[in-house]
Parts: C-alpha cells; structure tokens; sequence
C-alpha cells in the first residue's frame, strides 16, 4: 500500500505511479482539497485515470464539512477506484461522518500487471532511474473466518447490465466488425464489383459469390438505425471475377 498527500494525484508524474511500479497494489491519498464548482468530476477523472494507469485499487478521502469556514468549504468526498472503476463513493457534503467500505481483487490487479507486457517495461525502466522506495512495515492480521462480500458481482461481466451503455456497446462492436469487413473489400483488387438490387438475376458469366462475401457486401451496405435496431434496405453486391483472374 501506497499513501500520497492531496495534489500529489495532480502533478504529472504522481508518487503513486512509481509506488505502483515498486509493487503497490493499494494507493491512497489523504486530501484537504478544498471544493468549488466541477471539482468533484474533475477528481473521478484523476483518480479513475490513475487507478487504470497503474493497475490499482486508489482509494481517495478529502477532508469534511467540519474543516469549511466562510472562506473555504470542503465536502468529504470519498471513492474507491479499481483499474478505473468506481467501486465505493460517500455522499458529498454530509453532516456526520461517513466510512466506505469495498473489496478490493488484488489477485486480479496482479494477474493484469503481469499480462501487459508495458507495465513490466515500465517498471524495469523505473528500477534503473529511481532509488529504491522506503518501505514500513505495517502489522496486519487477516481474519480466521469467512467474511461476506460487499462488491456486486455482475452476472455477465463483459455486458453491460445498463441498457444505454449495452446499446453503445452494441454499436461499437457493429462499427468495429463493418470496418473490418471494408477494409476487406477494399483489398481483394482482382475482382471488380458492381451491385445490383436484390431482385436482380445472375448473368451466366458471373462467378457465383460465397455466402460469406454476401454477408460482408449487406454489412457494409446496410442502414444502420439508432437504438440497435435491424439492418435494412441492404442490397446485394455481385462480385464477378475479372478475366485475367
């Protein structure tokens, strides 16, 4: 664990990001960062930057209401942040004390800094730059029996459960494979094409196309309408092979 002091997280190069290097997994700030107007986003997008950059749990804790004056007012902003999502979040400006708890994958930080290979590029170049980081031991007792878990599960992890960002998903993948599938096209340069309505008739001259090409030809040439809805008015491209081929 890792523990930095409010702007730290502002500055180009955090401390934490060379604790993350040094083997880190759990980065915390203490912070007496005073509010104003869209502060509050502009903290998600810290610590949610820096909690997916490092490959870490980031765990942030401003300071309360009890510090405000007539001057300055603080919020007691807290959030917990893994590999840039938000886990747990208090409710900013409160009248008593708050305390967050959430359960942090460790063995999944791990298994994601050892999978990127440029985290570990990283972390060799840091060794030959950087002195070794000052460690203190901290005693830490895990507990013998069971202990229940607070983080939701979601049941499908790589789907969505909102259905606004599932529609953005959808369509991401929908672009993504039609931008494959033109490039394609694009490239096959010995055949020439020409496309006809779908009621069109098969000359005798014309090499009959694979079910596959006719896939790609109505991807491309599909309406794609907002909300996900089914591609229409496709049309079938004929793909005729040319006579040197």
């Amino acid at each position: 664990m890792h523990v930095e002091i409010c702007e730290d997280l502002w500055v180009p190069v955090p401390p934490s990001s060379l604790a993350a290097l040094a083997g880190a997994t759990i980065l915390t700030n203490l912070s007496a960062s005073n509010i104003t107007i869209g502060k509050s986003q502009y903290r998600h997008m810290l610590c949610a930057s820096q909690s997916g950059r490092c490959l870490a749990a980031y765990a942030y804790a401003a300071a309360g209401s009890g510090e405000s004056t007539t001057d300055l007012a603080w919020d007691g902003h807290g959030m917990v942040y893994e590999n840039g999502q938000l886990l747990a979040e208090t409710e900013r400006f409160a009248a008593t004390e708050q305390l967050i708890v959430s359960d942090i994958d460790l063995e999944r930080l791990v298994q994601e800094r050892a999978r990127i290979t440029s985290f570990n590029d990283a972390v060799g170049d840091m060794r030959v730059r950087t002195p070794t980081p000052r460690r203190i031991p901290v005693p830490f007792e895990v507990p013998d029996s069971a202990v229940a878990l607070v983080r939701q599960i979601e049941r499908d992890p790589y789907v969505p459960s909102d259905p606004v960002a599932r529609g953005k998903r959808c369509r991401e993948a929908y672009n993504i494979q039609v931008q494959g599938l033109a490039t394609r096209l694009a490239s096959t340069t010995s055949r020439s094409r020409t496309c006809r309505p779908a009621s069109a008739h098969r000359t005798s001259s014309a090499s009959p196309i694979s079910r596959a090409d006719l896939w790609w030809a109505r991807a491309i040439s599909a309406n794609w309408r907002s909300g996900g809805a089914r591609m229409a008015s496709a049309t079938r491209c004929r793909i005729s092979r040319s006579p040197t081929e």
